[in-house]
Parts: C-alpha cells; sequence; structure tokens
C-alpha cells in the first residue's frame, strides 16, 4: 500500500475496507508481502511491534498507513516495516457497540457492521482488542512466548505450567500480566476475557482465569463441555438481556454423554453462567454439591435433564432460564435438602421437555413464577419428602399432573393450573419407609383439566381459596372422607358421576355447585370475569366477594377489604374484589343494601338488633344470618384458623387458633394425640364474646414446662353457653417438631453382677447437640442415681457413652457397699425441659 493513496482516501472521505475473508478485515503488509498488522472481523487488531498511544512525533518516512485529522495534522500510523502502531488519541478495547462519532476511518466486516475506528483525535476504538501476533492462536502472541521461553509455535505449551506453582497455567500468567516463570509472580487484578478473541476455547478461558474475572463469549457454536472448576468467575454473552444473542451463543457437547456445564466442586453465587444457549449433553447443566447462579440462559435438546441438581450442599439459584425440548426433565433434583438457601427456580419458562417440568425426589426448593407447560408427563412431580414452596406458577397442558404430591408435602400457592390431565394429586409413597402427602394448597385456580381437578388422599393439610372449575371429572377427589376445605369455589365440574364436584369430602364457606352441607357453603353462580378465557376473578356483584371463613384473615385486600374475605383464589391477595364499608362498622355497604335497599348504609351499624332475635347485625353478617327476620339457630363455632400446621417449640414456636361464636359462650379447646384419641394433650379454656375472633396459643408444653413429644396434634373446640346449648368443631392437625431425638439406646452387658466389680456400658446416639440427663431407676421405679446431669453432648457418628457400675452402692446410703436391691433397673436418657426420652431394662444381681 502506498502513502499517498491511503492519506488521499483519509483525508477526503471515511473508508471503508469490508472483505469476504471473515478473517481480515483490513491489513498492513511489508514488500515481502507478510502482514505486519491487521484488523480481523472481530474487530481485534494485532501487529508484529509494539503499541504506544499519546503520540506527539511520527516517522518522517515509511511505508504503511498514515492517517491525518482535518488540518492535516497526522493522527495514525501503522508502519508496514516494523508493525508498529502509533496514535494521538488513546485505544479503547472490547467496545461490543461500535457507533462511530466524529469518525475519519471505519473498519467494517462482511456484514456492514463496524468493527473498529479512528475518530479525529486519534483515538482508536476496537470492538475486541489489540495485541501482537499469536502465530500458534494459542492465545500468548509470539513475542512473549520468546521471552517466557515458550515456542510460539506449539499451540499446548500455552497451558502448561513452567513455574510449577500448581495453579495458574501460561495463558492465566499472561493475561493477567504476571510472570510464568516466577512461582512468587501470582496473577491478581480482574480481568474481561474474551472468546474467542483472547481465547480461543471457552473452557481454556475458564482454566486461565481466577477468581473475579468475567468471559465474554461472542456468537457462534462452541463444541465443548466445560467446568467451572470451582471459579469463582462470570461467564456470559456479549448481551445476556437480548434473547437474540442468547440463541446465537451456543454451547453444544455435540451429543457426547458429558454434561454440557458442570458446576462440581462447591462453586457458590459468585460463579455465574448468563446469557447461554446450552445444548446437546447428558444433563445440560449439572450441579452437584455446588450453588452457582444460572440466568438468562437457554438449556435444550439434552440427552437427559435441562438441569441436574444433587447433593445437600447444592443451592443453585435459576433465574429467567428458557428450559425446554430436553430428552427428560426440565429441572431435575435429587435428594437435595440444604438446611438454609433453598435452591431456587424463579422466572423460568420450562416447556415441552420428554419427561417432567420439574422432578424432584427427596428436595427442598423453591418455584417462582414459573411458565411450566407442554410437558410430556407432570409439570412438577414430587416424591420421597419435598416439601418445597411453588407460588405463582402458571402450570398449563402437561400431559399427566399439574402437580403430583407423592409421599411428599409443599406448599402450593397462587398458582394458576389449567388444562392438564390432573389439576394436582396427592398420595402417600411407600418406599424404604412410608411418606405421607400433606400439601398445602392455597389461592389457586385449578381448571379445565382432562380429569379431576383435585385428587388427594386423607392426609391434605389444607385446600383454602381455591377456584376449581370445568374439570371434566370431579372437582375435588378424596379417597376417604376428608373435611380440610374452605374459602374455595367448586363449580361447573360437568362429570356425570355422583358428587362431581366433591366426593368423599366437605367444604365450609365455599360456593359449591352441587348442595353440600357445610357451615357458610353458597350455592349460587359465582359470577366469574370471563371463565372462557381462564379469567376467575369474581365480577364486582359476585355473591362470593366478602363471603368467606369470618375468622379468615382478608388483611391483604384491598380498600379494606370489605370486613371479610372473599372465596375463591384471589382471596386474601391483591386481586380480590371487594365491597365498600362506608360507615367503617365492619359490614359491607352491599349487604346492608341486600336487606335494606331504601336505607343509607351509614343507618345501621354492627351493633343494632332491629329483628328482636339474639344477633346483633354483626353476627348476622358474619354467619350469613338474615337480619330482618328472626333467627333462631343453636349455638355454632365458625372454622378455627391455625396460624401454621408445623411449629418447633424448642426455637420458642408456638400455634396460633383463631376463631369465632355466634353467641357469648364458654369455650374448651383441645390438643389431643392423633395416634391415641384418648389422650387429650393440651386444654386451653376461656370465655369468649359473639362476633369477635378469638385466640388461643399453644407453646407445645404441658403444665410443668417441658415439650410435648414430636407428634401429629388433633385441634378441637368446643364452646357451651351455660343454657345446655354446646357445639363442638374439629378443624385439622398441627405438627409439633423439632431436631432433638434419642436412638439407639442399649447397655451392654445387659445383665451385671455387682459382687464381681461388673459393669456396664451404656450407649446411644442424639441427634444434634444437646444437653442430656441420664439416670438409673430401681426395679420399684425409684431414682437410684443420676449419671448425667444436664450435661452438653454434641452430635457425633459414634455412639454417647456412660459406664455405671453397681458396685457404687446405692446413693442415699453411704454405709451400703452393694446395692440392696436385685432385678431390672431402668436406663432412661432425655433432654432437659423436654419429655422426650429413651429407656432400657439392665438385670442387676448382688
Amino acid at each position: 500500500m502506498k502513502k499517498n493513496i491511503l492519506t488521499m482516501i483519509c483525508l477526503l472521505s471515511v473508508a471503508v475496507f469490508a472483505y469476504n475473508n471473515v478473517q481480515a478485515s483490513f491489513v498492513i503488509r511489508n514488500d515481502a508481502n507478510k502482514i505486519m498488522a491487521k484488523f480481523d472481523s472481530q474487530g481485534n487488531l494485532t501487529a508484529e511491534g509494539n503499541f504506544t498511544q499519546n503520540n506527539t512525533t511520527w516517522p518522517a518516512n515509511f511505508e504503511g498507513f498514515k492517517l491525518y485529522d482535518p488540518n492535516e495534522s497526522v493522527i495514525a500510523a501503522i508502519e508496514s516495516d516494523t508493525g508498529n502502531v502509533k496514535i494521538a488519541g488513546q485505544f479503547y478495547t472490547n467496545q461490543l457497540s461500535l457507533t462511530p462519532s466524529n469518525e475519519l476511518f471505519v473498519i467494517k466486516d462482511s456484514n456492514g457492521s463496524t468493527v473498529a475506528y479512528f475518530d479525529k483525535w486519534g483515538d482508536l476504538y476496537l470492538k475486541g482488542d489489540y495485541g501482537h501476533t499469536d502465530t500458534d492462536g494459542d492465545g500468548i502472541p509470539d513475542v512473549n512466548e520468546i521471552d517466557y521461553g515458550l515456542d510460539p509455535n506449539d499451540y499446548n505449551d500455552a497451558d502448561l505450567n513452567l513455574d510449577g506453582d500448581g495453579q495458574y497455567n501460561n495463558l492465566c500468567e499472561y493475561l493477567h500480566s504476571s510472570n510464568p516463570n516466577d512461582i512468587n509472580d501470582a496473577p491478581s487484578g480482574n480481568i474481561t476475557i474474551c472468546v474467542p478473541h483472547k481465547v480461543d476455547k471457552i473452557q481454556r478461558a475458564i482454566d486461565a482465569s481466577i477468581d473475579g474475572d468475567t468471559i465474554v463469549v461472542s456468537e457462534g457454536t462452541y463444541y465443548e463441555n466445560i467446568d467451572f472448576d470451582s471459579k469463582a468467575i462470570t461467564l456470559k454473552s456479549i448481551d445476556s438481556n437480548d434473547p437474540n444473542v442468547v440463541a446465537a451463543t451456543i454451547i453444544d457437547a455435540n451429543n457426547t454423554s458429558l454434561d454440557v456445564v458442570a458446576f462440581n466442586n462447591g462453586e457458590d453465587a459468585n460463579s455465574i453462567l448468563d446469557g447461554l444457549t446450552i445444548r446437546g449433553g447428558q444433563y445440560g447443566v449439572k450441579c452437584s454439591g455446588a450453588s452457582p447462579l444460572i440466568k438468562n440462559c437457554r438449556i435444550m435438546m439434552n440427552n437427559l435433564d435441562g438441569v441436574y441438581v444433587t447433593g445437600n450442599s447444592s443451592r443453585p439459584n435459576i433465574v429467567n432460564c428458557n428450559i425446554v425440548n430436553n430428552s427428560g426433565n426440565g429441572v431435575y433434583l435429587y435428594y437435595n435438602k440444604p438446611s438454609s438457601n433453598l435452591p431456587k427456580v424463579i422466572d423460568c419458562n420450562i416447556s415441552n421437555n420428554t419427561s417432567c417440568g420439574i422432578r424432584s425426589e427427596g428436595s427442598i426448593f423453591l418455584i417462582a413464577n414459573c411458565t411450566i407447560i407442554n410437558n410430556s408427563s407432570d409439570g412438577i412431580w414430587f416424591r420421597d419428602e419435598s416439601t418445597s414452596t411453588i407460588t405463582d406458577c402458571n402450570i398449563e397442558n402437561n400431559n399427566q399432573a399439574g402437580i403430583s404430591c407423592s409421599g411428599s408435602s409443599p406448599l402450593i400457592q397462587g398458582c394458576r393450573i389449567i388444562g392438564c390431565r390432573y389439576g394436582i394429586t396427592s398420595d402417600n409413597y411407600s418406599g424404604w419407609k412410608t411418606f405421607y402427602s400433606r400439601p398445602v394448597i392455597r389461592n389457586c385456580v385449578v381448571a379445565k383439566s382432562t380429569y379431576s381437578g383435585m385428587s388427594i388422599n386423607p392426609q391434605v393439610a389444607e385446600v383454602n381459596n381455591c377456584t376449581i372449575y370445568g374439570n371434566t371429572q370431579y372437582g375435588l377427589y378424596c379417597s376417604s372422607n376428608y373435611s380440610n376445605v374452605k374459602n374455595c369455589i367448586i363449580w361447573d365440574n360437568y362429570s356425570s358421576l355422583e358428587g362431581h364436584n366433591l366426593y368423599n369430602c366437605s367444604a365450609t364457606y365455599s360456593c359449591i355447585e352441587d348442595v353440600v352441607s357445610g357451615n357458610g357453603n353458597i350455592y349460587t353462580d359465582p359470577m366469574f370475569v370471563n371463565s372462557d378465557s381462564n379469567d376467575f376473578h369474581l365480577w364486582y356483584s359476585s355473591p362470593c366477594i366478602d363471603a368467606g371463613d369470618p375468622c379468615s384473615s382478608y388483611s391483604n385486600e384491598p380498600n379494606g377489604g370489605g370486613g371479610r374475605i372473599d372465596m375463591g383464589a384471589y382471596g386474601n391477595t391483591d386481586e380480590a374484589a371487594t365491597s365498600l364499608d362506608a360507615d367503617g362498622d365492619g359490614i359491607a355497604d352491599g349487604w346492608e343494601h341486600l336487606y335494606w335497599p331504601n336505607d343509607d348504609p351509614n343507618q345501621h351499624n354492627a351493633n343494632e338488633n332491629l329483628d328482636g332475635d339474639k344477633f346483633n347485625n354483626l353476627v348476622e353478617y358474619m354467619f350469613r344470618y338474615n337480619p330482618t327476620e328472626d333467627t333462631n339457630v343453636p349455638i355454632a363455632v365458625s372454622r378455627m384458623f391455625l396460624s401454621t400446621n408445623k411449629f418447633d417449640p424448642t426455637k420458642n414456636e408456638t400455634v396460633t387458633v383463631k376463631y369465632m361464636l355466634n353467641m357469648n359462650a364458654n369455650v374448651v379447646i383441645n390438643f389431643t394425640d392423633s395416634g391415641d384419641p384418648n389422650n387429650v394433650t393440651k386444654t386451653i379454656q376461656h370465655s369468649a364474646a359473639a362476633g369477635v375472633i378469638q385466640t388461643a396459643i399453644w407453646d407445645g408444653k404441658d403444665l410443668d414446662g417441658l415439650i410435648f413429644e414430636k407428634k401429629y396434634y388433633d385441634v378441637s373446640i368446643s364452646a357451651d353457653d351455660g343454657d345446655g346449648n354446646a357445639a363442638t368443631y374439629d378443624p385439622g392437625t398441627v405438627q409439633l417438631d423439632y431436631d432433638y431425638g434419642i436412638t439407639d439406646l442399649v447397655c451392654n452387658p445387659r445383665r451385671v453382677i455387682a459382687t464381681y466389680n461388673e459393669f456396664s456400658t451404656i450407649s446411644y446416639n442424639i441427634a444434634c447437640d444437646s444437653n442430656v440427663i441420664v439416670s438409673i431407676y430401681d426395679p420399684c421405679g425409684v431414682l437410684f442415681t443420676t449419671l448425667l446431669n444436664n450435661a452438653s453432648q454434641q452430635q457425633s457418628q459414634n455412639p454417647q457413652q456412660v459406664i455405671w457400675s453397681p458396685r457404687q452402692g446405692e446413693p442415699n446410703n453411704p454405709n451400703s457397699k452393694y446395692i440392696s436391691k436385685e432385678g431390672f433397673y431402668e436406663v432412661e436418657v432425655k433432654f432437659p425441659g423436654m419429655r422426650e426420652k429413651a429407656r432400657h431394662k439392665l438385670g442387676v444381681y448382688r
């Protein structure tokens, strides 16, 4: 290239060089036709010589490229004889999106996209980076390889470790400006590594990175299997928020039996996979004992599962990903029960997978705001005590159940489950032990299933504020009588089978197409906004507005909630329909207008009793009585509200019972051992006023302040007004649970003779670190001695051990040499302040 031609072009106009060869957009050659400097189509500048910026002096005569500003001052030069690059301004690298401004010279690729340009101040903007010639393409320029003692023609030596530090290969040290020949000079300072601009392969970039680095991958398909290898790095596309870029940036395992992306070495949330398409492996992403952040990715077309998570220390966060068209499950969590910081699947689309959308065995995690549709098996399948939370998900058109709970007890809340074979199924699972299924289902729409909306076993914990509509067979089917259904709308489930809305179960404060007895039930059209288009919000005049259980909370409903919770899926949410209460008396204006259509709602208050019966307006409103006619009904207890279905008294947790009466009465609340109906464990008594929500709190302790054994306890309430009127109600079960436990208590030997100086070793295991009391009781059941009193012990794989010799005599008789009573003594191990204990017999003879 001749100087006078180049300078003329640069002075007169913007010069554009665009070659069909994607490897070179603009080159400078010497007289022997050797390339001395090159702009490639990715916006990288490589040269044989040196790079200098902020230049003010220039060679007088040279061959190559010289760029002048409009004042005919030199602002850039590239020498063809030396390969030196000099500019008056500065280098600006990794400019992923170039929009030329004040440009004098523009370089474009074959598609017409700008990859580099010089502006009028001599600044050089590069889409990529600049560096020296790299003959073997290993990521280290020739000049550096020669300086390090490496071979510029040996691709593999960049991955070796000259100084033997065992951690940083030669490429890593070059990229981070440390000396690969000096073991004391370790890489530091975080950088961005561009693939393939700086390093040709993604795994090589990972191997050459240090914690805190970012690896940016350009669009293209990379046939690799990669392992984060415990690195706290970010691996991302050039724009992870652009779906088109994500779709065009692909890591493909080429249908091998290996995983595409592996996190197997304790990675945490600082290991980030962001905005890439992951396909063609056994698992798309595998997390084994790792907790990375996976976001904005397309995980598709893998031979097994899209994402596979295993190990109790695995807590990945999977956010805003499309997990589709995998030959197994979209996400599979296998026996993953971390004690805190649960794994999360949030804002994801999980669709068209050959098995389940999400499969969970023995795992605990959170699923929120996900779309789970068109999977060949269940939308979500739980088994073996998968006590997870599913909230605000859209689950549609899966070939089996929307959500299947087999021996699992998840919380399912705020979900729309439409058009699946079954909406929600629940049953026990018998594996190495029996796992009971007790899901809690709240604020869900379950509609238009081709079989039943819900098919549950009797252990289900709660179905509350659900809309169950338009299912082909049963609305809610139960295998045996079940009654914990409240505030629901169960309508238009159009099987010809008997009890097609509710089969073998009952409900209260619900809108049911069948006439089903139950406190507070109504049987009129719920008046949805548009059920044909799956809009199951309530119309403003729906009879289900403010018609739910008066004891249920409505604090999340707008405009004060009308004084009472709505029936259906949107009750006690910000999407609830509400009635106004202009005078603030706790009674909806619509209810007052119904009975006094010509009166101002402010005219009537909660305490008046115009019909002269036993009930004021507030009680008549709460219990759906007619305030204009004499109501003659017995005492009634509305459905109790339990604040939780599981609590741990060792952590000072309690359970609160709320309820309401239609008349003043004395109340008894019993907590009874579910396994022994005759064993009333705890009784709470008090006087209660009508029409007012009452509360009772149980701390899980007996009269001596000892925490009861961990069990299920049935809760019941009975009320008596003192005039012979009484009512009872059995609302359900609460689980008292804690971590403490004693197992494998044995005495070795089980028989000792005191006169032979024999002793017995008492062994036992404890479930967690705790204080223990170890005592001996004589054959008459009298405390003989205490071996450990509130002793601190730590849970271990090995049993705890205490040695006792009967030769020690009787504690209360200092003159005794041996025990005075022969027979079976009893060893007791227990925890202070708790009734939890274990006992074992020990034969003692003289």
